[in-house]
């Protein structure tokens, strides 16, 4: 009986945690599905619609346009393991319009704007 009323405390701190590997777990999974509904040129109030709030965010002003980097847990992280922003999916908006998503087109976008970019991201 111990051993059960143990086992279920330590399963409501992993589950109960912000950072926790279940926690993190169920919200990436979320927000790759979500991801499926997202459509090119849609304007930031329809994004929040779709994936809710990010977890962080990045606004630049280069060469006229402004810039801002929306990411998403999209990645589950492990126990004792530091949360990373390869950990992230990336949405870009340019102008106030989602212009594209994905590791791919944010590094696509940091160079083509020269943005430097390298963080780590500590769990709570």
């Amino acid at each position: 009986m111990k051993k059960k009323i143990v086992l279920m405390a330590m399963l409501a701190l992993l589950v109960g945690c912000q950072g926790s590997p279940i926690q993190t777990g169920w919200e990436a999974g979320g927000n790759r599905k979500a991801m499926l509904g997202l459509s090119i040129g849609q304007s930031k109030a329809d994004v929040v619609e779709v994936m809710g709030q990010p977890r962080k965010t990045e606004a630049y002003s280069r060469d006229g346009t402004n810039i801002e980097f929306w990411l998403y847990l999209t990645e589950g992280v492990g126990i004792n393991r530091k949360m990373t922003d390869e950990h992230f999916t990336p949405l870009v908006f340019e102008n106030g319009k989602l212009a594209g998503w994905g590791r791919n087109y944010y590094v696509e976008r940091t160079q083509k704007y020269d943005i430097k970019i390298d963080q780590t991201i500590e769990q709570k």
